[in-house]
């Protein structure tokens, strides 16, 4: 009963790198939302992350256990998507493996593949932002209760990054 200003889309984190699991029901659910919502509707893509290292989710066995794997996995797949249907991304999958190659290191996740509660989560709010204002981060005075100033930092740089480069780690 209201307008949409946004609609994002995203897969399922073990099938997010694995494109053959989007089709045909990606198509189906963009022509559905297409005639529900206005023509300025943004269509977006969430892109997920690869698990930790050591995730012992099911699903990692389909990229050999390898964060490696799972993260480029993930950007052909993304890429693909964003491309043949003309969504925006929101690279929170880039992002996170940004903050990975920082100091702070493989430590956004709470049990190997959702993202922990307040570095994780930021990490992933900092790539929403930008995308959906338009706006850098960098130097939002926004914190939640926990962050140090370092990783509010790191946070949002790897978020400005990853906005910039969506399918790259920087």
């Amino acid at each position: 009963d209201e307008q949409w200003a946004v609609f994002p889309y995203q897969q399922a984190s073990h099938f997010s790198g694995q494109y053959e699991t989007y089709e045909p029901y990606l198509a189906d659910l963009i022509r559905f939302v297409k005639a529900k919502v206005s023509s300025s509707t943004r269509l977006l893509w969430h892109q997920t992350w690869a698990y930790a290292g050591g995730s012992t989710h099911g699903g990692f066995h389909a990229y050999k256990r390898s964060q490696g794997v799972m993260y480029d996995a993930i950007m052909d797949a993304s890429a693909t998507a964003c491309g043949k249907y003309g969504l925006q991304v929101i690279p929170c999958g880039t992002a996170v493996q940004n903050a990975r190659n920082t100091p702070y290191g493989d430590n956004v996740t709470v049990d190997g593949f959702h993202l922990n509660h307040v570095y994780g989560r930021y990490i992933a709010s900092c790539t929403w932002y930008e995308v959906l204002t338009g706006r850098s981060v960098i130097g939002n005075s926004y914190v939640p209760a926990g962050i140090w100033e370092d990783h509010r930092q790191t946070a949002q740089l790897a978020a400005h990054a990853a906005v910039a480069m969506p399918f790259k780690v920087t």
